[in-house]
């Protein structure tokens, strides 16, 4: 089972490469910004614990199968993402709903499970900064329509969290290690360079 969800998540990390991500640049978040997924009143996003729209969660919980279990499933995957963005974007300092935050959160993710190291929630600042500049460079992701983009946020950040509580319970030595590979992939799927290259510190993402 654990085997069938890394190759799931290593399917999906696919799927995600062809949004470029150079990270050598960072600017200010705009008032308005063209990452953003959505709104409630345009019929996206999330708010007070509801998101308008849930394709993303459908999608990942579809990956497993339409059995009896589905909904559970979907549900799953949606209370990963209430509680990341109920928590995680205030104390990172970043706008939820976004994709910068839902790329730096891949990022924190992947970086923890390949190194086993902290990150300090100051860091994420930096990081989202970097993952926005290098986003709004790319036509393609700022002239998604709000589906597209409150999908890609789903998955992005059910990813993330997936990712690192299914790292935390494996079991086996080996498991473990394809875990460490995961969270390397993840990291190098974003960034474009080797897992091993790449520190996260006060002033976002560094590389060796």
């Amino acid at each position: 089972m654990e085997q069938d969800t890394l190759n799931r998540m290593m399917a999906e990390q696919e799927r995600l490469r062809n949004i470029d991500a150079d990270t050598t640049l960072s600017r200010p978040l705009p008032k308005e910004s063209p990452l953003a997924s959505g709104n409630w009143e345009a019929g996206y996003g999330e708010v007070r614990g509801r998101f308008s729209k849930e394709r993303g969660f459908a999608f990942l919980a579809g990956q497993y199968g339409l059995g009896d279990d589905y909904s559970e499933r979907k549900w799953y995957f949606k209370r990963l993402a209430l509680d990341f963005n109920h928590t995680q974007p205030a104390l990172w300092d970043v706008p939820m709903n976004n994709l910068a935050t839902g790329m730096a959160a891949l990022v924190a993710s992947g970086y923890r499970v390949y190194s086993g190291r902290q990150v300090e929630a100051a860091w994420m600042k930096p990081v989202f900064l970097q993952m926005e500049a290098a986003m709004l460079k790319n036509n393609k992701v700022v002239q998604m329509d709000y589906s597209d983009k409150g999908y890609l946020y789903q998955v992005m950040i059910c990813l993330a969290m997936d990712l690192e509580a299914r790292a935390k319970q494996a079991s086996s030595p080996e498991m473990k290690a394809q875990w460490k590979e995961m969270g390397g992939q993840v990291l190098s799927t974003v960034l474009h360079v080797p897992p091993d290259k790449v520190l996260l510190g006060p002033k976002g993402i560094t590389f060796k």
